[in-house]
């Protein structure tokens, strides 16, 4: 088992070209479900928010190359799924919108494990 300088903690490794969180124990990957990160988005005249810059929580910043589609991820759900271009790779970048009781959010952002 791979574990941090404590030997308590196992370590945990961000793969930057598939958005993976890995926590390695004896070479077995175990992911989790979502890591929320940092967009800067740009707003065009109608409204349409473009995300153009992924940060990572570590400070780590992709650009997005391209923005393939845009499509609600669940109905009845506030959630989004934008299809995106990092790295040459095409990915899902998720916009989770606040509901009404957060009227001073507008949402947060994450991407979903490999």
């Amino acid at each position: 088992m791979m574990q941090s300088a404590n030997n308590n903690v196992p370590l945990r490794q961000v793969c930057l070209l598939c958005f993976a969180h890995y926590e390695l124990f004896g070479g077995v990957c175990f992911l989790s479900d979502r890591v929320y990160v940092k967009v800067s988005s740009d707003f065009d005249q109608t409204g349409y928010m473009q995300p153009r810059l992924i940060t990572w929580p570590d400070g780590r910043v992709f650009r997005i190359q391209d923005v393939r589609a845009f499509r609600p991820a669940a109905s009845g759900r506030l959630l989004d799924c934008y299809t995106v271009i990092v790295c040459g790779k095409e990915k899902h970048l998720f916009f989770e919108r606040a509901g009404e009781q957060h009227s001073c959010r507008l949402g947060r952002w994450f991407v979903e494990q490999a």
